[in-house]
């Protein structure tokens, strides 16, 4: 293994995925030295025959189904033990 390859720090992974209707929101772990550390949340939005949006447009009735899954995604976090990688 070449040094680049042993210093470079690992991809962040989704651990879970919460989909309603066309909004999709993925709880993604990344690594740190003290462990696994779950600190981002990615919303998307799916429309139909395109890929997903990466610029984040909510339309009025897709601001309670990302509330709903925030809530999810929320709830996930917190089963799952996983520490928050912001304070508060």
């Amino acid at each position: 293994m070449s040094s680049f390859q042993a210093n470079r720090a690992p991809e962040p992974r989704v651990v879970h995925e919460i989909r309603i209707g066309p909004v999709v929101v993925d709880v993604v772990e990344e690594l740190s030295r003290e462990g696994p550390t779950t600190h981002k949340v990615v919303v998307r939005r799916m429309e139909e025959g395109r890929s997903p949006s990466t610029e984040l447009v909510l339309r009025r009735d897709d601001l309670l189904l990302v509330a709903r899954a925030l809530d999810q995604a929320h709830a996930f976090v917190c089963k799952a033990g996983h520490r928050s990688g912001s304070a508060g």
